[in-house]
């Protein structure tokens, strides 16, 4: 059998039923009326599979899936190959906040007057609005039953004012997690970066990639990646499975490029060679914590390591390859900085507190930093939203 490297093929399985000739349709657990439809890849020496039966299939990263949720009959072809050495264009130089056939937007601002999104008409008529919003709240850890901190950043992006696009990344230093996300309505796509065993220049994260249609996960694939790159392995799957609402992303690229400009050298500069190594810095530190250290000093650690390394750990999951999707990587830098600096600021102290109390529990009940604790129970699944989706109990 070929080799499928993850960042040129998504892997796919479901239950196999019958779709129209050239095509492959995949349904998840009893329900027929909910499915994909992709191009029929060639053989590549698997199967033969049967009608009802779980099937697997590889198709290209650039594949367009069709889901029944979706309004057209079928995906637009013919479907280009990969190629790795296609790069997002630069976008043109502007002063002003525009969108991309220059119709002029208005920025949504805070009551500090930090730019939290945009609107705007496009000469097509329809009515774009994008916004960004950050909260912490709680979720699933890695023990059953025990309920962690989690910071989240979200951008939505809405035509017409429909169900939203939406794009962001959540992170939880108690669980030693963070994912990445894009999604609609029921429609998601997520990357989880498992940071467990991200610390020291030897170090790497497990990465777990998913594409969830209601509530069957369609998709998922394992990569490491060493906490001295920058390069991933595997992408977020944006135009695979979200290329309907690929028009959103473009129309505001020009703001998205030209906000993040703006704010993120506002930033503490990365302190450590890459995003990722950061984070495994926070994990050694979180290690040395003893009883006489306090919360401004995880806070400083917090500020200097992770708040520069936020978004663009996860711009590094936006595939540098998919053109359409590219204002992502920027989008993700401008939120990074409205989580730490801008209107998300109150959340990402709370999430230093919240981290801090929990360490300091792990000190006085006798455990190690790092240890015990945080081993994982069972396997993670993330939902629509990008967190991982509660026990069967609700937690």
């Amino acid at each position: 059998m070929p080799s499928y490297a993850p960042d040129q093929y998504l892997y796919l399985e479901a239950n196999l039923s019958t779709g129209p000739t050239g095509y492959t349709r995949l349904y998840g657990s009893g329900n027929k009326s909910n499915f994909v439809e992709f191009e029929t890849p060639p053989p590549d020496g698997s199967g033969p599979w049967q009608v009802d039966q779980i099937a697997e299939f590889f198709v290209p990263i650039n594949a367009r899936l069709y889901f029944s949720d979706y309004p057209a009959p079928l995906p637009p072809g013919p479907i280009q190959p990969f190629d790795p050495r296609v790069k997002r264009p630069l976008m043109p130089p502007s002063m002003n906040y525009i969108g991309n056939d220059g119709t002029t937007l208005t920025p949504t601002k805070n009551r500090s007057g930090g730019v939290t999104g945009f609107s705007g008409t496009a000469k097509t008529g329809d009515k774009y609005g994008l916004s960004v919003s950050s909260s912490i709240g709680n979720g699933k850890g890695r023990q059953p039953k025990v309920q962690v901190s989690w910071l989240s950043t979200v951008m939505s992006i809405t035509k017409n004012a429909d169900v939203p696009l939406t794009f962001g990344f959540n992170y939880s230093p108690t669980a030693e997690w963070f994912t990445v996300f894009l999604s609609r309505g029921n429609v998601g796509t997520a990357i989880l970066v498992d940071l467990n065993d991200a610390y020291a220049l030897g170090g790497v994260a497990a990465l777990t990639r998913t594409i969830r249609y209601y509530d069957y996960v369609y998709a998922t694939q394992n990569v490491t990646m060493p906490v001295t790159s920058s390069k991933p392995g595997m992408y977020l799957p944006s135009l695979a499975a979200l290329w309907p609402f690929s028009d959103r992303v473009e129309y505001f690229a020009p703001a998205i490029s030209l906000i993040a400009s703006r704010t993120t050298p506002k930033l503490p500069p990365l302190s450590k060679p890459t995003p990722l190594a950061a984070f495994g810095a926070l994990e050694e530190f979180s290690s040395s914590i003893v009883p006489s250290t306090s919360s401004a000093d995880l806070l400083a650690a917090m500020m200097a390591l992770i708040a520069p390394a936020l978004g663009p750990l996860a711009g590094e999951f936006v595939s540098p390859h998919e053109t359409s999707f590219g204002a992502l990587q920027d989008a993700a830098l401008w939120m990074g900085w409205l989580l730490v600096m801008g209107s998300g600021e109150q959340s990402f102290i709370q999430e230093a507190s919240d981290y801090y109390k929990y360490l300091q529990f792990l000190i006085s009940s006798g455990f190690t930093p790092g240890t015990g604790l945080n081993m994982t129970q069972k396997p993670i699944e993330l939902g629509i939203d990008g967190k991982p989706k509660p026990d069967n109990d609700g937690k």
